[in-house]
């Protein structure tokens, strides 16, 4: 209706083409409820879209509570109070949306995670993953302080990358269900160093339970599964009998029984 409101806004495109098709006029009646101020509203817009029916996204949630707690110097327990929802939940959407800010001012790609929010308080409720970078919990975060020590500022940047990727590299999660696999690969020295090394998460997933595993339990277990590996390849290989690679492949394999056998043989 208004070109010069509309101009006022970072990004006015998407207004023009609205514009043109309203059919509302300055004639028109709108309801509507006159509050004396900004703060006056704040309990209003707090509790529809945090705790109500048109609830907004995670990381906007995030951003509204630590507008609240940083700018009106409100505590997590008024917050809490005046939107409806528990303490808790207050304190870890502030924590995690104060992770955000730190990965961003770290120079860290955080677009994916603003997107995807919620991956990243998954993350942060599982307590290994919280531990592998030293955050706090959402309760005993200081406010105006980032949350993770500057010391653990590289494990911050491989978590965020385990979870989102980094453009180049693709995340090692497939879906939020991985995330307490990854706790645990992150919890054991040796599925750490796998994940660093760039192995995919199942990878070291196996290498974290062969560590903990004693040497015969996890000789068995890799022996039980390339027997059943093999098994379930018969059900394919008879459409590559002609291929070389599979051909190559199955020479291996038949090497590696064969140092198996040699490696039982008695003189």
């Amino acid at each position: 209706m208004d070109a010069h409101i509309r101009a006022q806004f970072a990004n006015p495109s998407p207004w023009q083409p609205l514009a043109e098709q309203a059919s509302l006029s300055y004639d028109d009646q709108v309801p509507v409820v006159v509050l004396a101020d900004r703060a006056a509203a704040t309990p209003i817009i707090g509790f529809r879209h945090i705790s109500g029916i048109l609830q907004w996204q995670p990381y906007a949630q995030a951003r509204y509570i630590s507008r609240l707690v940083d700018h009106d110097h409100m505590t997590f327990a008024a917050v809490a109070e005046m939107i409806g929802v528990d303490r808790t939940r207050v304190g870890n959407l502030y924590r995690d949306q104060a992770i955000a800010t730190q990965a961003r001012e770290m120079g860290i790609e955080t677009g994916p995670l603003e997107e995807a929010f919620s991956l990243l308080t998954v993350a942060m409720s599982t307590p290994k993953l919280r531990a592998h970078i030293d955050a706090p919990l959402g309760s005993k975060t200081s406010p105006g302080v980032p949350p993770i020590p500057a010391e653990h500022a590289r494990d911050l940047k491989e978590l965020v990358t385990w979870l989102y990727g980094d453009g180049e590299v693709e995340p090692v999660i497939g879906e939020s269900r991985d995330i307490s696999k990854l706790g645990n690969v992150v919890a054991s020295k040796v599925g750490l160093a796998a994940l660093r090394s760039g192995e995919t998460l199942e990878s070291a997933i196996q290498k974290a339970k062969d560590a903990d595993a004693n040497p015969r339990a996890r000789l068995l277990a890799r022996l039980r599964t390339g027997r059943n590996s093999l098994s379930a390849a018969l059900d394919d290989i008879g459409d590559f009998i002609d291929d070389e690679e599979v051909s190559d492949a199955v020479d291996e394999v038949r090497a590696a029984a064969d140092a198996l056998l040699a490696a039982l043989a008695h003189d």
